[in-house]
C-alpha cells in the first residue's frame, strides 16, 4: 500500500472514530453533572451535605487545595467522560462554575 494511500485510510479511520468517540459521549444536564460532582466529593473528599451546593467556593466553603483541585478535575473528568485540565476550570470558583465548564466541554465547544 503507498503511502499516499495509507495516509487517506488512516485520515479516514480517525475521523471515524473521532465521530463514534463524539456519539458515546454521555449527554448529562447540569442537575445531573452536580449529581455526579457531589458523588465525587463526597466519596474522595468526604465532603457532603450542606457544604455541596451550587454556590459552594471550591477553595473557602469546601477548603480545596489545588493539588484537591486536580484530583477532582481527574475523578469528575473520569465520572463524567471529559477530559479537562487546569485551563479549562482556572476561572471556575465555585461548584457551579465547574459545573457550567463541563456542560460546555461535554457539548463539544471549547
Amino acid at each position: 500500500m503507498s503511502t499516499k494511500v495509507s495516509t487517506k485510510v488512516s485520515a479516514r479511520v480517525s475521523a471515524r472514530v473521532s465521530k463514534t468517540a463524539l456519539a458515546t459521549r454521555p449527554s448529562l444536564s447540569p442537575s445531573e453533572i452536580f449529581e455526579k460532582m457531589r458523588d465525587v466529593l463526597a466519596k474522595e473528599f468526604e465532603i457532603t451535605g450542606d457544604l455541596v451546593r451550587p454556590d459552594a467556593h471550591l477553595v473557602d466553603d469546601l477548603d480545596l487545595d489545588s493539588l484537591d483541585a486536580i484530583s477532582l478535575l481527574q475523578e469528575i473528568g473520569d465520572v463524567v467522560g471529559v477530559g479537562l485540565d487546569e485551563d479549562d476550570v482556572r476561572d471556575c470558583k465555585t461548584l457551579a462554575d465547574l459545573v457550567g465548564r463541563i456542560s460546555i466541554r461535554l457539548a463539544g465547544e471549547s
